[in-house]
């Protein structure tokens, strides 16, 4: 199996829950325009750009928001 690297949906929720933000409240506190971090999930190419803006939304390191997961080709 491959792997590919994702922006993680699960620790970007556990993160926003834990400061008491919504998805939505951290959408808008990156500046992203209306519903824009859901279109972010599983997508293969998120720029760096827009994680760094959800990791400073979320007071956490960029590191913290990515994971790798295994997927079939």
């Amino acid at each position: 199996m491959a792997q590919r690297t994702v922006l993680s949906e699960r620790q970007v929720k556990s993160r926003a829950a834990l400061l008491g933000m919504s998805v939505l409240a951290v959408n808008d506190k990156a500046g992203f325009g209306t519903n824009y971090i859901y279109r972010l999930w599983g997508k293969d190419t998120v720029t760096l750009e827009s994680v760094n803006r959800i990791a400073m939304a979320l007071g956490c390191n960029v590191c913290d928001l990515i994971e790798v997961v295994e997927v079939e080709h």
